[in-house]
Order: C-alpha cells, then structure tokens, then sequence
C-alpha cells in the first residue's frame, strides 16, 4: 500500500468485512484450528493412498480405504482442492487376440511367399471398429498392394457378412 497506514476500521468497511471477522481471520492463519490440522494430515493419507491405487481411486474408495466413509464428501472436497482426480477406465476396451490358452497357434504361412497373381493371397485386419450394433472388417488383396503404387482397394464387410459368405 505503498507505506500509507490505514485504519482497520476503514479498510474492512471498504471491504465490506467485519472488523471481527478480520481479527479471528487473523487469529487463524497464525495458529490454525483443530479441523484445518486434521484436513492437513487427511491431505497427506489422501495423496498417500492415492498414489498407490495409481491414481485410480475416486473419494468413495479413499474414504473406505483409510477407514472414514462417513468422511467421503469432506475427502472429495478435499481432492478438488489438490486437484487430484482418478483417472476413469475408458467404457470400450478393444478385445485383441488372446495369446494367454494352451491351444495350438497356427502358423505364418504367408510370410516368405512371394504373390503373383491376383487373388492368390488374401489378408483381413479384424481390427474392431465400432459401428452401431456391429463390427466391421477389412479384406485387402495383397497382390495389389505388393505391385502398384496406387492405393489399395479396401474392403469392409460387417463379420456377420464374412461369415455367410464363408470367407472367414
């Protein structure tokens, strides 16, 4: 304030505080109550237990986890204001092949041959693409892929087609 002194009475009347409530403000930022030294502590525990979920807790679980769930608001208000947020699980997860069964896996035999006409090698990428209801599929002939240097055809079938044609 540029080392002008100024009545407390005036500044909280420009304020539009009460004197009162300045000096218990006061009064608070020096020695800090029994709540804000439990909500100091909490922050700690939170951001302890929140590390090891990695990151995955929301306030629900924290509260249940640190043995307070009648706490959960106050540690949800809390985690708003260390701006920690659980990170969500994503709702579509795309199913890839499951390499993890005791089954036999079939081998690459397309690996080293070398395509000479057409329609001698076909390749699919089963790739899961969500379209409504279903789920398409890629068909690429390999030939034309291997010889020009023009784009190749796609083409995209939903699985249900593929199987009546009897592709796949």
């Amino acid at each position: 304030m540029s080392g002008q002194n100024y009545k407390v009475a005036w500044l909280c009347e420009a304020l539009l505080v009460s004197r009162s409530g300045y000096y218990d403000w006061k009064e608070r930022r020096r020695q800090p109550g029994k709540r804000q030294l439990g909500n100091t502590q909490l922050h700690a525990l939170i951001r302890q237990e929140f590390a090891r979920s990695r990151q995955t807790y929301g306030s629900p679980r924290l509260a249940h986890v640190l043995g307070c769930p009648g706490r959960r608001n106050r540690i949800a208000r809390l985690m708003r204001q260390e701006r920690i947020f659980a990170r969500q699980r994503s709702k579509y997860r795309v199913a890839t092949t499951d390499s993890r069964h005791g089954g036999p896996i079939a081998p690459n035999r397309v690996r080293n041959l070398s395509v000479q006409q057409v329609n001698q090698v076909w390749a699919t990428d089963a790739t899961g693409v969500l379209t409504g209801r279903q789920t398409n599929a890629t068909l690429v002939p390999t030939f034309d892929t291997i010889g020009s240097s023009s784009p190749p055809d796609f083409v995209i079938f939903p699985f249900s087609m593929i199987a009546a044609i009897g592709i796949l």
